[in-house]
């Protein structure tokens, strides 16, 4: 997903305006809402975040620079202006999407959406969401305020730069240019080097943002060197063709921002850079009359466009159909134009709205919504306000893995610097088996616990978010640090003689792709060495062979976890939904059938190294599903703490599945 649209230097009709500007946002609010609808053809539309923060880093620095130059640069006036381009329309939208919470949420949504209102006033969302969630995953969905991300980016760069600049031009006033260009060197290495190990901190932090803007801020110190009409023209049609190219091209599964980043980075810079009046190409494109409008609303549009496609997803509870994505589109519109013209427009106007009175009354409904979201926060949401039944469905969001934190690495940045966690009894009784995956292999970690504590069976967990439990193998978007903490989980049954090894996952996904996406879904499964050309099925199929062989060579025995039924709806909260209405929360579920048929492909290749190579597998359907139901609920309670993740209350019954792993390890437990 994307950044916001970033504001503007001057009114519209100012004696430096450039229509193609607006005509570049328009593009890239267009791309945006493409992506988020789910329109095909988009399914790169979040490069939209490039393309804004380019222009708000061209734009804002263009302003300062020159009244530097000019004596005249006043941070207060710059601030003022700032606030009358961002606060007015902002505020409006967090208070009409603050009561359409209060509505239509249950607590759990409530609660979570009251944080991240809290952390949007405080300019930084963007710090919040790269804690609690990544941004592609399908959670991502049932957020409002998801988007306003990029506005803390943005408002995180206007209260940094403009100070930086102070200090250039007074201490380093011919060194510009080569300031700014070390430090976008330095935030582009970060970008490049952190997103592949952490794809959310690359996506989320200020750090490995920051070249974006600085290839705009650049681009205001100093003109693109190319004199040439022809020249010119070629190169912003180039740029505005990398961009739409980056947008139809990448997809969820591209490892992004890092590398990828630069195609509609240096795109939107060569489109802002070259553009010339006469340009034949990009001219009559950008500075369209339509695509001006567009670009003058974007802000606006941005804002408006995630929340109303969010509070569908959330009543209907499914992605929209054609008919009633035209008509929440045109409604997308509507609001956006209402916004701009009656919100936006007045209030960056001195002469219709005085700033005292603008910056009163901005506090004031900060404060108010600050108090709210404070309020929702503390209280869990106002879950004291719902019935006993209600909140016992929506605890299973919270009924996760207790050891989480301490022993699996959801970002992979330090993982191998972490020892494997121990199950079971410590002392000196030597590890008997290892529990190794990715957050499905998390999920099960406290049955697993609570058998090895009973027997009296001492074993080791591994895992990463992410991360299948294969060796040999690469994720589309992810640094080869699976692949290391595939080798050092070998090489440590093979060093401490560890007897039996589980293996889970969420097998599917690595082969399948995601269930539910804005997009089509891509599988992630590759093998090293750049070889994108095999199936992934195949890449799967001979990877569990190799690792089982290697595993076997180590001297263990494999077990492998098939995967966990998944559910067509986040069960917290459908359960909490159906109480509510007063409907059987135990018919939730999905059809055993529906489960089969989505896993065959992956059951089958399990199935078929089971079979050839002595491997146990163990199959969770035949304990959580029941007659033709896999049911989302038991005992009153989720199963599940989000659509395919089981709660602790739900991998607790797991226990008969497990049992015959732990007897057959009891007999063989050695004390060194």
């Amino acid at each position: 997903m994307t950044a916001g649209p970033a504001p503007g230097r001057v009114t519209h009709g100012g004696a430096d305006y450039r229509p193609d500007i607006d005509g570049l946002r328009a593009v890239a609010v267009i791309t945006v809402i493409g992506y988020h609808a789910g329109v095909p053809g988009f399914h790169g539309g979040f490069i939209g975040v490039d393309v804004f923060f380019v222009i708000s880093g061209f734009l804002i620095s263009s302003i300062i620079f020159r009244q530097l130059d000019q004596g005249r640069f006043s941070l207060a006036h710059f601030y003022e202006r700032r606030v009358r381009r961002i606060a007015p329309a902002l505020g409006f939208l967090l208070a009409a999407c603050t009561a359409a919470a209060l509505v239509l949420f249950l607590p759990n949504d409530l609660w979570r959406f009251c944080k991240s209102l809290v952390a949007t006033l405080l300019f930084a969302s963007n710090i919040y969401f790269w804690r609690s969630s990544g941004y592609f995953d399908t959670a991502a969905a049932t957020k409002p305020l998801l988007h306003t991300w990029s506005l803390a980016i943005e408002e995180q760069f206007y209260l940094v730069f403009p100070l930086a600049a102070l200090l250039v031009a007074r201490y380093l006033p011919r060194r510009r240019l080569a300031v700014f260009l070390a430090c976008l060197g330095l935030s582009l290495a970060a970008c490049i080097i952190i997103t592949p190990r952490s794809r959310e901190s690359g996506f989320y932090l200020p750090v490995t943002r920051a070249w974006e803007l600085l290839v705009g801020i650049v681009l205001a110190c100093r003109p693109l060197p190319v004199r040439s009409p022809a020249l010119r023209a070629a190169g912003s049609a180039l740029g505005l063709a990398a961009i739409i190219a980056a947008a139809v091209v990448y997809t969820p599964a591209t490892s992004f921002p890092g590398v990828a980043a630069l195609l509609p980075t240096l795109g939107a810079a060569l489109v802002i850079g070259l553009h010339t009046e006469g340009d034949p190409v990009t001219a009559p494109l950008l500075s369209a009359p339509p695509a001006v409008l567009t670009g003058r609303m974007s802000y606006s549009l941005y804002l408006w466009h995630w929340p109303v496609l969010v509070f569908f997803r959330q009543l209907a509870a499914r992605e929209p159909g054609p008919g009633e994505l035209s008509l929440l589109l045109a409604g997308i519109v509507a609001v956006s134009a209402f916004s701009w013209r009656f919100v936006e427009e007045p209030c960056r106007r001195p002469a219709r709205m005085g700033f005292r009175r603008l910056a009163a009354g901005a506090v004031a409904a900060g404060i108010v919504l600050l108090l709210a979201g404070i309020a929702g926060w503390r209280t869990r949401g106002f879950a004291f306000l719902q019935p006993a039944g209600v909140n016992a469905f929506l605890a299973g969001a919270r009924d996760v893995n207790p050891d989480r934190h301490r022993c699996f690495d959801r970002g992979v940045l330090l993982m191998d610097r972490r020892a494997p966690c121990r199950l079971g009894p410590d002392g000196k009784t030597r590890p008997a088996f290892l529990a190794w995956g990715d957050s499905h292999a998390n999920a099960v970690m406290p049955v697993l616990g609570a058998l090895a504590s009973e027997r009296g069976i001492s074993g080791l967990f591994t895992g990463a978010s992410g991360c299948a439990p294969l060796v040999g193998v690469r994720r589309a978007d992810r640094h080869d640090d699976c692949a290391r903490l595939a080798d050092s989980a070998v090489a440590m049954v093979a060093r401490l003689r560890i007897r039996d090894v589980l293996l889970a996952a969420y097998w599917s996904v690595y082969t399948e792709g995601w269930e539910t996406r804005p997009a089509p879904p891509e599988p992630l499964l590759r093998n090293p060495a750049g070889d994108d050309a095999t199936p992934p099925r195949e890449v799967m199929a001979a990877a569990i062979e190799r690792t089982v062989d290697a595993l076997q060579g180590a001297g263990a025995r494999v077990w492998i976890l098939e995967q966990v039924p998944s559910q067509p709806r986040e069960p917290p909260t459908w359960l909490a939904t159906i109480v509510k209405q007063g409907g059987d929360a135990a018919a939730a579920g999905r059809p055993l059938a529906e489960h089969r048929r989505r896993q065959a492909p992956v059951a089958g290749i399990l199935r078929a190294v089971g079979g050839t190579r002595a491997v146990h597998l163990l199959d969770p359907a035949t304990i959580l599903c029941t007659g033709t139901l896999c049911p989302a609920a038991g005992g009153g309670r989720s199963l599940y703490a989000d659509d395919n993740h089981l709660s602790t209350w739900g991998a607790m019954r797991l226990r008969p599945l497990f049992a015959p792993l732990f007897d057959s390890m009891a007999a063989g437990v050695t004390v060194e």
